[in-house]
């Protein structure tokens, strides 16, 4: 055995621990704030929960049933915890070795997406070199002339290992020059500041989205899965989310708020903050309820096209919105961190399938291993 798998072997469960005692400790504050809202289910949905979840390590909380219970008025004893699905399933079905990369990275995105449902990139920065939305390189100076010549506001964003929607800033175009909040866009800037870059063309969304909050991209977080021994991927739970203030970015962790979407596009009445308090409405104060999502079906179809063709990945979470002319645009994939509980305000992230992911999780264990303790975000 090798001395690396020696190591990793030994600090494996210590490591799932740490994981899964953040999540408890997130459960822990959930029921201090919101003790309203976890509200006892039937007995025998919540024996069904207890039953499914004790095959992956889980012992007898009913917890997160119950919040995701409260919160979406449907009990249903497959709603996952957080700490199996971070501290088992995902690893399982995902390969995390390769978290951040590949897939998560938003250059290496555009391998997987087709042009159409893609923001154009103006430019992008891959260790040290600039190139091209096409991948052809570029230098210094070539660079400067596109970043110029570009005549549309840009979005900038660190490609790699970002989170939080805490990089992401808008550059408006001033007779050529990209001005942003805090500083100007310029090629120097990327190469002093940050090893992995992205610059795409501002996507403008559609009206009826853009109306829950004008000064964020609202997304709509489709999560995608694929049982192998299937091989067909398909559509699991979904929410949309709306940022706080004049901020560009939606994620919730930066203030915003996400709500469930059901099959047919159409917003729960009710949605979380980032304290994971119920709301009935933006906070611009624009109502959930009544709202559907237009071009959500082709957002799904899209989706499962994608997943369909990426490897190594059998659970996907794809940021969408919707362009001012209806079609859909991929922002971003995320492999990993997919917001357990918010996603699954729409229900069961596995829905009919959950308990065939247990028995396939419980059948491949041994993919719950990492190379690089980097794998243990």
């Amino acid at each position: 055995m090798k001395i690396a798998t020696r190591i990793n072997s030994l600090c494996h469960e210590a490591l799932r621990a740490r994981v899964q005692k953040f999540y408890w400790k997130e459960m822990r504050n959930i029921a201090k704030m919101h003790p309203s809202l976890l509200l006892p289910c039937n007995h025998d949905v919540e024996g069904r929960h207890k039953q499914l979840w004790r095959r992956l390590g889980m012992n007898g909380s009913v917890q997160w049933l119950r919040f995701l219970s409260t919160v979406t008025g449907r009990p249903d004893y497959r709603y996952i915890p957080s700490p199996v699905y971070y501290g088992v399933v995902e690893r399982c079905l995902n390969d995390c070795n390769r978290a951040s990369f590949e897939i998560e990275d938003k250059n290496l995105m555009s391998l997987y997406v087709p042009k159409e449902l893609r923001a154009y990139c103006v430019l992008r920065y891959m260790r040290g070199c600039f190139y091209d939305d096409e991948f052809n390189p570029l230098s210094f100076a070539m660079a400067e002339r596109v970043l110029a010549d570009y005549g549309g506001d840009v979005v900038g964003k660190i490609a790699q290992g970002s989170s939080g929607g805490h990089s992401v800033e808008l550059f408006r175009d001033e007779k050529g020059r990209k001005i942003g909040k805090k500083h100007e866009l310029t090629i120097r800037w990327i190469v002093e500041n940050v090893t992995s870059y992205v610059v795409q063309e501002r996507v403008y969304q559609e009206p009826i989205v853009a109306s829950l909050n004008s000064a964020s991209v609202n997304t709509c977080r489709v999560v995608t899965y694929r049982l192998p021994q299937r091989g067909q991927a398909c559509v699991g739970s979904t929410m949309l989310r709306v940022g706080a203030g004049d901020d560009i970015v939606d994620n919730i962790s930066s203030g915003g708020v996400s709500v469930g979407v059901r099959e047919d596009g159409s917003l729960n009445a009710n949605g979380l903050d980032c304290q994971y308090g119920v709301v009935s409405s933006t906070r611009t104060g624009m109502a959930f309820s009544g709202v559907r999502l237009p071009g959500f079906a082709d957002v799904r179809s899209a989706a499962v096209s994608i997943a369909s063709k990426v490897p190594g990945y059998n659970i996907l979470g794809f940021d969408f919105v919707v362009r001012s002319d209806g079609r859909p645009c991929v922002i971003e994939i995320n492999a990993t961190s997919l917001c357990c509980i918010e996603a699954q305000q729409s229900g069961p992230m596995f829905g009919e399938d959950t308990e065939d992911v247990v028995d396939w999780c419980l059948e491949h264990r041994s993919f719950d291993q990492f190379d690089h303790i980097r794998t243990w975000y």
